[in-house]
């Protein structure tokens, strides 16, 4: 459940999320904006584990200093997303990957990141396949049951698709 920072304060937070305790929800992510200590605080009163989305790695010390979350949703390119996983993983803490409505070449590339670090075990959010009319690879991974392959090959294991390419320029 990404609430995307919608409470000011905790207390209206918690008593929204006291009435999730019991559903099968895998974490609440960014539920009031960040504010480490206080989210430490949540995690105390609140059975339903905690996840904060960042790209910075004083934000992951930080939260494992004051055990703010339970997981993290990450961004960045594939170096710094396997960079930040590395910090969250010397903690314990699952990872997810985050992201938006990329184009094929950059869905790869978080497809290949993911892959290589440990803990990131969270269904990772590589969704720009459902959301695009064509995300213009002729040959590219595959996306089965919910799980991606990572493609083999050189570079990415990818190809472009040239006539897509003159297709949708603009």
């Amino acid at each position: 459940v990404d609430l995307n920072r919608h409470y000011e304060k905790p207390e209206e937070f918690l008593h929204f999320a006291k009435q999730l305790e019991g559903f099968n929800i895998k974490a609440i992510e960014d539920p009031i904006p960040h504010d480490l200590e206080k989210y430490a605080g949540i995690r105390e009163k609140l059975s339903i584990p905690i996840a904060i989305t960042t790209s910075a790695p004083t934000m992951i010390i930080g939260a494992i200093k004051t055990g703010a979350c339970d997981c993290l949703n990450l961004n960045g390119d594939m170096r710094t997303f396997v960079r930040l996983c590395k910090i969250a993983d010397a903690a314990g803490l699952r990872a997810w990957h985050g992201s938006g409505s990329e184009m094929g070449v950059r869905d790869t590339s978080f497809i290949h990141a993911i892959a290589a670090t440990p803990n990131c075990t969270i269904a990772s959010d590589v969704i720009g396949h459902l959301l695009r009319e064509h995300n213009l690879l002729s040959k590219g991974y595959t996306v089965k049951n919910g799980y991606a392959t990572v493609p083999t090959g050189p570079g990415l294991g990818i190809e472009l698709d040239e006539d897509a390419l003159k297709k949708y320029s603009v």
